[in-house]
């Protein structure tokens, strides 16, 4: 049944949309803009902030950007810089070169380390209470 009810809001990611409509779970800031998520086709996928760094540097690197020179990076068109990630991409080895970063405060994440986790350091995601 449709409601346009705001209490009764859901949202729906396929693919790609599912890995954002998971890290929206754990967002502080999305808080009570919707009740309940329906992912399709994804998962919660994110990546940690060392492995983001290597991607964005990479980028910049290849955009002869030094880190933190914004003016330089607003000054390329963005069609240079989605040809250049997606190079950066291809070289990287594929599809999951860009996710959600587990930042710890934008997106949260719990780490476990306990016998029987995936990893020891495995960023788990953890929905915010």
């Amino acid at each position: 049944m449709y409601s346009s009810a705001a209490e009764h809001i859901t949202i729906f990611g396929e693919l790609a949309g599912a890995v954002s409509s998971a890290a929206l779970l754990t967002m502080p800031a999305a808080q009570g803009l919707y009740q309940q998520a329906i992912l399709h086709s994804g998962a919660a996928q994110v990546q940690l902030p060392e492995q983001a760094s290597v991607v964005a540097r990479a980028i910049l690197e290849q955009l002869g950007v030094t880190p933190g020179n914004l003016a330089t990076l607003r000054d390329i068109p963005g069609e240079i810089i989605l040809q250049t990630a997606t190079a950066v991409q291809s070289a990287m080895g594929g599809s999951l070169t860009f996710l959600p970063v587990l930042d710890g405060a934008t997106l949260l994440a719990l780490t476990c380390s306990t016998p029987g986790s995936p990893s020891p350091g495995a960023a788990i995601l953890a929905l915010p209470r």
